[in-house]
């Protein structure tokens, strides 16, 4: 499994950026597609197992493919930034779900500006307090907790850059400014539960024979 190796459902292949998860920064780069189903309920990045137990505090188990002392965490709310653009196929800007077929699309519109989401309360699993709005920020700009915003929301929703971010700071390479987008919400998919799923299924096969 290599660190950094994210999935997203529609933006173009070889996008990079950072997310951040209760003040820990993790770069990635997105170089496969999905979730699929689970994008539709707002999952809209998948992370590697090593850079999921990074940020949750928990350990790698490369033998079992699984992050081992993290409090069960599976899915959490992420701050994430879009440093460069991929020149693959895929969607730019908010992230749609794999239903929408905007993986396949080809997106020639400018690269920029950098997108910067606000953190907010993680899933119940992960048991994290939801995140304070910036100073100045209204209630309607507060991101919503995980789920709850429709991942192909407009990102012309009014709302502030994320905390412990400037607009300078988080606009990385670009002169434009920065755009606020709904959450994001991050899982980790591992492999052994996919392996176990498909063992059954052979299994099942196998007695209908």
């Amino acid at each position: 499994m290599q660190k950094g190796l994210a999935a997203s459902p529609s933006w173009p292949l070889g996008t990079k950026g950072y997310v951040v998860y209760q003040g820990k920064k993790a770069e990635f780069f997105i170089g496969d597609r999905g979730p699929g189903i689970p994008s539709d309920n707002g999952v809209m990045i998948d992370l590697d197992g090593k850079t999921f137990a990074y940020l949750t505090g928990g350990t790698w188990d490369g033998s079992s493919l699984t992050v081992e002392g993290n409090g069960g965490a599976g899915h959490i709310s992420v701050t994430y930034v879009v440093t460069e653009w991929g020149s693959g196929l895929g969607k730019k800007a908010t992230p749609r779900p794999f239903s929408t077929g905007a993986y396949g699309v080809h997106d020639d519109s400018p690269n920029g500006p950098v997108i910067v989401c606000p953190s907010a309360a993680a899933s119940p699993a992960a048991a994290v307090s939801p995140a304070s709005p910036p100073a100045g920020a209204s209630p309607d700009s507060q991101a919503s907790p995980a789920g709850s915003v429709s991942p192909a929301a407009s990102a012309d929703d009014g709302a502030s850059a994320a905390p412990g971010f400037s607009a300078v700071s988080a606009s990385g390479p670009y002169s434009e400014p920065v755009v606020p987008c709904p959450e994001i919400s991050a899982a980790l998919i591992v492999c052994a539960v996919a392996a176990a799923a498909g063992r059954s299924a052979l299994r099942r096969a196998a007695r209908r024979t």
